[in-house]
């Protein structure tokens, strides 16, 4: 009895472990000292790392000051030190969150918004990428964006001089 308490314990601590360890939340608002229609308090993305062909989702919890109306996009934008990489996942906004579940318009307050792609097939695979999720209304105003990449989320050690926060994209039906 002992041993079978010990046993779901510790398997209950190691998949709390690989959960935690599935998505990546080192985000940061990329408007600066501005402030987009939706106050950010979580921004995560997964799983993590990406796998090239399969499908990834980036949620975005807060507070919204105004609706969310039809004709307001969703930007997704990823980068390497030299180019830009396809994501396949620009698109409106409003599309994006009815195929998670939550149509528009999306009244003012609290709210969790689900964005899920597929990783495109010829997308940069084992390269660290900055990653831009935005999002505007149909008037082009901020509703709010987020950004990993050099300088954000990791401090720069020997190995990572440039501080990149490590999204990377890979080939999940290669083995390790």
């Amino acid at each position: 009895m002992k041993y079978s308490a010990v046993i779901v314990v510790l398997t209950t601590a190691v998949l709390s472990t690989v959960s935690a360890q599935s998505a990546f939340t080192n985000f940061t608002s990329c408007l600066g000292e501005k402030v987009g229609q939706l106050t950010v308090t979580k921004a995560a993305l997964s799983p993590y790392p990406l796998c090239v062909g399969e499908k990834y989702c980036f949620q975005v919890d807060g507070t919204l000051t105004t609706p969310i109306i039809e004709g307001s996009w969703m930007g997704v934008n990823a980068f390497t030190s030299s180019q830009l990489v396809p994501t396949g996942a620009s698109q409106d906004m409003c599309a994006a969150l009815a195929a998670n579940g939550t149509p528009c318009p999306i009244p003012a307050g609290p709210v969790s918004l689900k964005f899920c792609y597929n990783a495109p097939i010829n997308m940069i695979k084992d390269v660290k990428m900055a990653w831009y999720f935005s999002s505007f209304t149909p008037d082009s105003k901020n509703i709010f964006c987020e950004y990993m990449g050099p300088g954000k989320g990791v401090p720069p050690t020997p190995e990572n001089p440039r501080g990149w926060s490590a999204i990377w994209a890979k080939n999940c039906t290669q083995k390790a």
